[in-house]
């Protein structure tokens, strides 16, 4: 008979991690550079960057992928890492990443490393009495790069990198500027598509949510100030010609008139190229106050980056 003393169990209900296995092989860049590796490295509080022992990818893997019938085809592909999310929020107990941390870490990845990171092999493993690994299903979406060789995942100091970027958007994340705010918002669109010219059409619309300032001469706001933040920030420098080619391909496309003539490799390029400006300026504007200050409205964008119109 137990005693009063005797400690009381009590069931403090499952256990929920939140996994998104990001896939490919661990082969090192041209300079010897790794993917991300052990230790893992912490991004916030819970989250991880990890490698999964292969047991765990696996059955991850086959949790999400289509089983059909007498089909057991032999995967062809591994796992780059992971990010894991122990003790993720239980409510609602199907529902993958509730409060979005993976994904504002995938967001911010971008800003550090070009790549496709995305729920594709997203899980959510629920251990009590049994272990359930159920697929994110209605929480999953792909993403795309723009097709440039440059490696498309993070090396271990990159992770770092994005653990304190992840930790730094959390404190500031409810002060940014509506600009930075909406600018963060669709430079995400951009890689939702795997068509470059829709990427286009959301880069220069992220580009513009950050400096626009006036009705009128759009073009030369948008060539002027790419340039000039380019210039400023030091990352693969955009020259005008790029920037006005960049605006002349969204507008063709949004008005229906592109005729498909434009070299694409080309495009893609000078998209990368776009692209890496506006995501160091997102950047730049989560970690330093100061400059996140510049895009509090029309007349501090026009002061830091003024344009003739």
């Amino acid at each position: 008979m137990a005693s009063n003393d005797d400690p009381v169990e009590t069931w403090d209900g499952p256990t929920v991690t939140d996994v998104a296995v990001i896939p490919g092989d661990r082969i090192p860049d041209a300079d010897g550079t790794q993917p991300g590796r052990e230790p893992e490295v912490e991004l916030a509080t819970g989250l991880t960057l990890k490698v999964l022992p292969a047991i765990d990818a696996d059955a991850y893997f086959d949790a999400v992928d289509a089983r059909g019938l007498n089909f057991h085809p032999v995967r062809q592909f591994g796992q780059t890492y992971a990010f894991v999310r122990r003790h993720a929020p239980r409510e609602p107990l199907f529902a993958w990443d509730p409060d979005l941390l993976i994904r504002h870490a995938f967001q911010l990845s971008r800003l550090i490393r070009d790549n496709a990171h995305c729920s594709e092999y997203a899980v959510r493993v629920i251990e009590d009495a049994r272990r359930q690994i159920a697929p994110a299903s209605g929480e999953t979406f792909l993403a795309y790069h723009a097709g440039t060789p440059e490696r498309k995942w993070l090396s271990q100091q990159e992770a770092r990198d994005l653990g304190s970027l992840l930790r730094r958007f959390l404190e500031v994340r409810d002060r940014l500027p509506l600009r930075v705010r909406r600018g963060l918002w669709l430079a995400e669109y951009a890689v939702r598509d795997e068509s470059p010219l829709v990427a286009i059409v959301w880069t220069v619309a992220s580009i513009e949510a950050l400096f626009n300032t006036d009705p009128k001469r759009l073009r030369k706001q948008f060539r002027e100030r790419t340039v000039g933040v380019s210039a400023e920030l030091g990352v693969l420098q955009v020259t005008e010609e790029v920037a006005n080619r960049m605006y002349s391909a969204r507008s063709e496309f949004v008005h229906g008139a592109l005729a498909g003539a434009q070299d694409e490799d080309q495009l893609k390029r000078e998209l990368h190229q776009v692209q890496s400006v506006v995501r160091a300026a997102l950047r730049r504007a989560i970690e330093v106050d100061a400059f996140a200050a510049r895009f509090h409205d029309d007349d501090s964008v026009r002061e830091s980056w003024p344009v003739e119109l």
